[in-house]
């Protein structure tokens, strides 16, 4: 005979595939918030090293002393949704900085200073952001191209055998005061001169 008592997964862990089932109804608080979804969306082609930074990044988030709704934002802006892309994308006019483009699956909400080098804030500040298409965010994010001050896309050395097709191109308008800030860390940082 089955055994007539409930069962649920009680602990599931996704970077070790390790789970436990227990016996009995599942105790739920009336101020208890819904568990949060750690599905990790990854574009087609991404790295196995791209993979495993996005997880160490939230697991960091994870470790952190912080209430539930923050954490929720900051795996959010790590995994490209949430209010950081949203808060991005309306500063542009829901299209890419450059292209302007709409098509809104292409588009990456790109950290100008990196996620790994920010702070929480700036992690989820909107000012740290460019919506940028794939191509192009892949490129920001090497250090291949970056922007001044007056939204003048810069090429890489590394990239002069490919600079005609990317030369001219430009943010769709200059960037505000606090993305000047923030494309200032990018070229002195990240770009590669």
């Amino acid at each position: 005979m089955l055994d007539p008592e409930v069962w649920h997964l009680s602990y599931w862990d996704p970077m070790t595939s390790t789970f436990e089932f227990t016996r009995g109804r599942p105790a739920t608080a009336a101020h208890e918030e819904p568990p949060l979804d750690r599905r990790v969306e990854v574009p087609l082609g991404a790295a196995e090293s791209d993979i495993l930074e996005v997880h160490k990044d939230i697991e960091d988030v994870l470790a952190q002393i912080i209430t539930a709704t923050e954490e929720r934002r900051l795996i959010s802006a790590r995994l490209g949704q949430g209010q950081f892309r949203s808060q991005v994308l309306e500063r542009w006019q829901d299209a890419c900085a450059v292209t302007g483009s709409r098509t809104l699956i292409v588009i990456r909400a790109s950290h100008c200073k990196p996620w790994r080098s920010c702070t929480n804030e700036e992690r989820l500040d909107p000012g740290n952001g460019l919506p940028l298409v794939a191509t192009l965010d892949a490129l920001f994010d090497a250090g291949l191209i970056t922007f001044a001050n007056n939204g003048d896309l810069t090429v890489s050395p590394r990239l002069q055998d490919q600079s005609p097709r990317v030369n001219g191109l430009r943010l769709t308008w200059a960037p505000n005061a606090n993305e000047k800030l923030s494309l200032d860390y990018h070229r002195r940082e990240i770009y590669e001169a």
